[in-house]
Formats: structure tokens, C-alpha cells, sequence
């Protein structure tokens, strides 16, 4: 049945309206609206219903995208739709489905295939029998992709082009806010290539639709923008005034991080003034709101103004205090960064790997239409063939023949390939995991040196015998923090290819256990996290030291990461006739029967972000169960969701002490 031209337009328009929706998330709504979906889908799987299957699949690829940022999750429904939603047209669901895909490729930055994508979207929406008024609203929805694509890409003469392009018709766009973002973006080109006239006039007619449109956050932002760009062109009463002007919308809407974020740079401004005390009062305020949203970076940029202010104001003693705090928060910071990229290359390198994938399914889709064309003529011609259908059915049984033997041949060809495929991954997950451990255990150390050694050469006049002593010692436990470190990690790397055995040699446990006690506790308290080791007696196991201490940091710092703040950690160490089991309990966020299922498998990467959005890439875990079996132990993990996590594992007993 064909669809009227008003069914048409009506569906488009609400199918464009829901996909906008997807662009700022409620993360709160994020598992609700995926289990919702998921459901969906598997009822139209149930009755087979192909056409139903496309919403629900294109539903679950945004949400992982925009929600968890889990590509390969987002990326395989996503194809998935793409490969029947040709069929279903009128819908422009490939349309969605393109964008979506361009927006995965554009977020591991590879922006050259984000455009071809963009470019095929922009394709489909030509082939769309619908009015043009949607498709003249979907169009100006790709050339702003586009044009955001080419801006990252460092192409802002092919940006420019494409905002200009888009602003000569930005009247024909019923959505003001579509025209607004693009008067944004193209006012920043303009800002950066220098022209800076036509950039506020253009930054001011953005901020003017913001405000017709009533979007009070985007308003916020261009404030801000403003701000920031008078602060580095060196106009400070201008930058404040844009920065008080954001910070009150901000303040109206309750947006924590936005507040962290204005505060910070009010109290930058302060500083460049040298108005230390309300530079440091503006600070103080930036870094409760951001602790109160859990946005880290704005935590970690408070830290450092903070300590440049009591520093400039010679309190050497809580200049120090924040300044090592900052260090903890960098480290955390960094290391989510190194992981998060270490997620996005195994994605990229995969995502090469299929990289025909979509370019197939498109020609597919286009060779099915030409198809279907074709067997509308043959159907008309059928009874002029009749006379050749038993040669034809000769040759197919011929064909058939021949297909079942190529078949078994090319099964036979890919149990090798499968084989050698599964060699391969092993050896890139021995690879991956050498690098993970170097990206997250030696940036700490070496940054901690540095700030340490900073201070004490630019202070050391103004420094108390005390203090130059304090800054010794934690130069000290730096450097042999990191000498311990670099020793692991060459013994781990021999270790791994057959250099070096796993002797094992007695120690005190109960004494480890102390000693990373200690050496965390510096980040338990960034978290207010108590950290208990239940007393006992002294345990003496037999095990490779270094491997067995790798195993205890690694599980204290990951039950610190996903505790939250003001929780508690228990260690507890007991004993039986011939092994020792090890608990590490934490009061943390927990973990489904499904997740559980994934922790120690290198072959099903997971990641969860922790109580202050830390996000890891589950190696570490990995690491740990390889360490403890070469040990002759094993560990495994009890949890709950919202009832906290308990990892234990098993030594060989030693002699007694």
C-alpha cells in the first residue's frame, strides 16, 4: 500500500524530531530507554517483523553512543539496521542510521570516513519521497556535522565554506536552534582565523536565537565563549562581566559543572589581577561545585589555582597540600585519558579492519532496489521463458553442485584463518596489556617528581628546614616508587615471554598488605575513603613477591574507584592448613551477574565508570588473574549491584613466622 504525501511527511517529521533528542541525553534515562528498546526489538524479532525491527535497533545504537560511549555495541546494531532499513524508506531511517555511524567514526577521530558518511546521508535524503520542507530541516542537520567534522579535522577554510553555505539558507530552517549552532560555530572559525568584527557580530546573532529558542544552557555557553575569548585577547573587565553573566543562568538552572567551570575562570581572572584573596575565595567555590558533580577536570583545575594562589601568597605549607592533591587528581585524570584512548584505538583498529562494511551494505541495498526492478520485468516475461526452465533447472542443480563443494572447501580455509586469528589476538592482548600498565603505573611516579622538584628548586629560599625535609622524603618515595614500578614491569614483560620463572620465596602477607595501606591512602583520601585492614596474625605465604604486590594495588585501586565518596574498603587476610585467602570489600556501586561474567576475559572487553566517572578498560583484572594463577592460586569476585564488591584470591601457604 502506498503512503499519502501527508502519512509521509508526519512520520518523517516525528522520527526527526525523536532522533534530536538523542543529541544531550538524561543519563538517568540512559538503562531505562535502552531495556526499553531492547525490548522492542525482541518482540519484533519474535513475529519477525522486519520493518518494526529498524526503530528499536537505530534506538539502542544512539544510546550506547550517546549514553556509555560503547562503539562497538552502537556500531553493531547500527549495521544491523542499515541492512534492512532500505526496504522501509519512506521512514528515512537510513538517513539516522548514517548520521549515527558518522558520528562513532567522528568521535575516534576518523574524520575523513565521518565525512563520506555524512556525504552518503546527505545522498539518501536527495532519494527521499517526502516533502521539502524535511528534507530541506535533515539536510541542514548534515552540513552542520559536516561542518563540525572538517573544524575538529583542522579544515577550517572547508568549515567556513560549509557554514557559509548553510547560513545563506539558514532562513529557509524552521528550527532557530539549528540556525543558532551554526552561527556558533562559524562566529569560533571566524574568531580563530582573526576576523574579529564579523565574528562578534555573528557570535551575537547566535546568541540572540539561543535566547528567542529559550535555551538558557546554550545562551550560558556562548557567554561563556565570550568570556574566554576576551580573557586571551587581554580584555579582563569584558571577560569578567560575560563570565558573571554565564555563572547567573548556570546558578538559575542548577548546573553544577557550568558554576565549577565560571567560578574557575572568574578566579583565573582574579589572578591575572592579583586580587589573590578573592581569586582563592572564587576557587574554593569552583571546587565544591565541581565535587558536588563529580566533574573532574573542573576538580583538578580548581586544585591548581588554588595552589598557584597560596603559593603566590607564600603559604608554602597548603600551597603544598594542594598541589600534591592536584597531582592525585592529574593521575586519575590521566589515566582515564590513556585508557579511554586505548579504547578508542582497539575500536579504530578493529573498525579498519570492516571498514568496507558500510560501502558494501550501501551497494547491496542498491543493487536489491535494482533487483527488485528487474524481477518486476522478468515477471511480465515469464511465459516467453517457460520453454527454458528445465535447462535452467539443470544448471542450477549443477551450480549447486559446485557451490556445496566450494563451501566445504572455503570451511576448511577458514577453520585455519579462525585459528591463527585466535594466535594473533593472543599476542595483541599480551601486547596491549605491557603498554596499559606502562600508560597508567609510571605517568604518577614521574609527575610526582616533577612538582616536588619544581617546588624545591624555585622555593628553596623561602622554604623551613621542615619543609625542604617533607619534600625530600616525598621525592624519595617517588623515586623508589618508581624504581619498584619499572622493576615489575620488567620482570612482568620477561615473564611473559618465557624469560623468567615465578619463584616462588616466603614473605609476610599481613606486611604487604600494610605497606599498600599506606602507599593508597593518598588517594582514598582524594575520595574520603577509609581504607581497613582487619588485624590478624602474621601470615608468611610462599609466592613471587612483586607479582603477588602488583595484584594487591591494582584491587585496593580499583574498590577506591568505584566507592563513593565517605565509603570504606576492608582488607582481610585468613589463613587455613594450606593456603591463605585474601578479601578486598568495598562499600562500592556493585556489579550485575553480566558484568561479573566479563571481568577476567580478555576476549570481552567491559568498561564501568566509577563513582567520580573514572572509567577503565578491565585489564588490570586480567593482569591480576594472570599473576595469581602463575602463583598457583586463583582469584574470583562476589557482588551486587548497589551492595558493594569483594574480590578475593588464594596464595600458597609459607612457613610459619
Amino acid at each position: 500500500m502506498t503512503l499519502s504525501v501527508h502519512s509521509v511527511a508526519q512520520d518523517l517529521e516525528e522520527r526527526f524530531l525523536w532522533y534530536r533528542t538523542f543529541f544531550d541525553p538524561n543519563p538517568d534515562s540512559v538503562e531505562q530507554r535502552l531495556t526499553r528498546a531492547q525490548k522492542e526489538l525482541a518482540v519484533a524479532e519474535d513475529v519477525v517483523d522486519s520493518a518494526a525491527m529498524v526503530k528499536p535497533l537505530l534506538e539502542i545504537g544512539l544510546l550506547h553512543l550517546s549514553g556509555s560511549r560503547n562503539y562497538e555495541a552502537s556500531y553493531a546494531a547500527l549495521i544491523r539496521a542499515f541492512g534492512i532499513s532500505p526496504r522501509f524508506k519512506q521512514s528515512g531511517d537510513n538517513v539516522f542510521i548514517l548520521l549515527t555511524l558518522a558520528k562513532i567514526f567522528e568521535d575516534v577521530e576518523e574524520f575523513d570516513r565521518a565525512r563520506e558518511l555524512y556525504d552518503l546521508a546527505g545522498q539518501n535524503i536527495r532519494d527521499l519521497k517526502g516533502p521539502d520542507l524535511i528534507r530541506r530541516e535533515l539536510n541542514f542537520l548534515v552540513l552542520t556535522h559536516t561542518g563540525q567534522v572538517l573544524a575538529r579535522k583542522g579544515d577550517r577554510a572547508g568549515a567556513r565554506e560549509v557554514y557559509e553555505i548553510l547560513l545563506k539558507n539558514a532562513n529557509l530552517s524552521r528550527d532557530a536552534e539549528v540556525r543558532a549552532e551554526a552561527l556558533f560555530q562559524y562566529g569560533r572559525i571566524l574568531m580563530e582565523d582573526g576576523e574579529q568584527v564579523r565574528a562578534d557580530t555573528t557570535l551575537r546573532a547566535s546568541l540572540k536565537l539561543w535566547r528567542s529558542a529559550n535555551n538558557r544552557m546554550k545562551e550560558a555557553s556562548v557567554l561563556h565563549y565570550f568570556g574566554g575569548y576576551y580573557l586571551a585577547s587581554n580584555k579582563p573587565e569584558k571577560a569578567y562581566n560575560n563570565f558573571k553573566a554565564a555563572l547567573d543562568i548556570r546558578t538559575s538552572l542548577n548546573d553544577k559543572t557550568g558554576m565549577a567551570r565560571c567560578y574557575n575562570d572568574i578566579a583565573t581572572f582574579y589572578l591575572g589581577q592579583k586580587n589573590y584573596q578573592k581569586a582563592a575565595d572564587n576557587a574554593r567555590v569552583a571546587l565544591t561545585q565541581a565535587r558536588s558533580a563529580q566533574s573532574r577536570e573542573d576538580i583538578r583545575r580548581s586544585l591548581e589555582l588554588l595552589s598557584e594562589v597560596t603559593e603566590a601568597t607564600n603559604n608554602f605549607r597548603e600551597a603544598l597540600a594542594y598541589r600534591k592533591e592536584y597531582i592525585t587528581f592529574t593521575e586519575f585524570l590521566q589515566r582515564d585519558k590513556d585508557e579511554k584512548a586505548f579504547v578508542v584505538q582497539q575500536f579504530r583498529e578493529e573498525i579498519n579492519q570492516r571498514n568496507s562494511e558500510i560501502d558494501n551494505l550501501n551497494v547491496i541495498n542498491r543493487e536489491n532496489e535494482l533487483r527488485i526492478q528487474m524481477q518486476e520485468r522478468t515477471a511480465k516475461q515469464l511465459y516467453a521463458i517457460i520453454g527454458l526452465s528445465a535447462i535452467v533447472g539443470l544448471l542450477i542443480f549443477f551450480l549447486y553442485l559446485q557451490n556445496r563443494r566450494t563451501n566445504r572447501k572455503l570451511r576448511e580455509v577458514n577453520v585455519r584463518i579462525n585459528q591463527q586469528n585466535v594466535q594473533l589476538q593472543d599476542l595483541n592482548a599480551t601486547k596491549d596489556k605491557f603498554f596499559s600498565i606502562i600508560s597508567h603505573d609510571l605517568k604518577g611516579p614521574l609527575n610526582s617528581l616533577t612538582s616536588f622538584s619544581g617546588l624545591l628548586i624555585n622555593h628553596t629560599d623561602s622554604l623551613s628546614k621542615e619543609e625542604i625535609r617533607m619534600l625530600a622524603q616525598d621525592l624519595d618515595k617517588s623515586v623508589k616508587n618508581l624504581f619498584a614500578l619499572l622493576e615489575n614491569l620488567l620482570e612482568w614483560s620477561r615473564s611473559q615471554t618465557g624469560n623468567i620463572e615465578f619463584k616462588p620465596e616466603p614473605f609476610s602477607l599481613t606486611d604487604m598488605l600494610a605497606e599498600n595501606q599506606q602507599l593508597l591512602k593518598t588517594q582514598a583520601d582524594a575520595k574520603k575513603i577509609a581504607i581497613e585492614l582487619l588485624p590478624s596474625a602474621p601470615i608468611v605465604v610462599r609466592a613471587h613477591r612483586n607479582s603477588v604486590n602488583t595484584v594487591i594495588r591494582n584491587l585496593v585501586s580499583n574498590a577506591i574507584k568505584f566507592t563513593p565518596e565517605g565509603g570504606a574498603i576492608k582488607m582481610i587476610a585468613k589463613a587455613t592448613s594450606e593456603q591463605v585467602v585474601v578479601s578486598i570489600a568495598d562499600s562500592g556501586v556493585g556489579m550485575s551477574p553480566d558484568v561479573l561474567g566479563k571481568l577476567f576475559r580478555i576476549d570481552s572487553k567491559h568498561t564501568t565508570r566509577g563513582t567520580a566517572q573514572e572509567k577503565g578498560t578491565g585489564l588490570g583484572l586480567i593482569l591480576c588473574k594472570d599473576f595469581i594463577e602463575k602463583n598457583g592460586g586463583r582469584i574470583w569476585v562476589e557482588s551486587e549491584v548497589g551492595q558493594g564488591s569483594t574480590f578475593f584470591f588464594s596464595l600458597p601457604l609459607g612457613a610459619k613466622p
